[in-house]
């Protein structure tokens, strides 16, 4: 594993992580993440180390993860147009974020492993690494998707 993958995934890394900023569209306008979740949803957001108000901070992305679902409520990023999109080599699969309990995130154990024969889920992004591959740290944006709370189940087949 790369030295960028395992920064990446590091508990240390994802602790100093500031997360979407929120004044991003023109550094006047400010988009207040927690404002647009219901105060009852609340409940559901997990216990984070190191954040208080329960969010999940990755380099220019923020999740509301709901730990009851154990999919995100909402997650969201940053994207600078005016930056070109570098071609990323993708992570090698999703991990957990060691800031939340595991048993509160999907994984490929038990959830996106199921039968193949008929029809199952497999995961998909909710912000997608493709989206962060910009600016100076677009790999480490990039790589920092492939974490379960930043996951959601899709169809594979119809």
């Amino acid at each position: 594993m790369s030295t960028l993958i395992r920064e990446a995934f590091s508990k240390a890394t994802l602790l100093a992580c500031k997360g979407f900023d929120p004044l991003f569209i023109d550094k006047k306008t400010r988009l207040d993440l927690e404002a647009i979740l219901p105060e009852n949803a609340k409940a559901f957001l997990p216990v984070v180390e190191g954040n208080d108000r329960r969010i999940l901070h990755y380099t220019n992305l923020s999740i509301l993860y709901n730990s009851r679902r154990r999919v995100p409520f909402v997650s969201a990023y940053s994207i600078d147009g005016n930056e070109k999109l570098q071609h990323i080599k993708r992570a090698n699969g999703f991990k957990p974020d060691p800031r939340i309990d595991v048993k509160i995130q999907l994984s490929q154990k038990g959830f996106y492993d199921l039968r193949t024969d008929i029809t199952e889920f497999e995961i998909g992004h909710m912000a997608a690494n493709n989206e962060m591959a910009w600016g100076q740290a677009a790999q480490l944006q990039s790589y920092q998707t492939f974490h379960f709370p930043n996951s959601v189940p899709q169809a594979e087949k119809t």
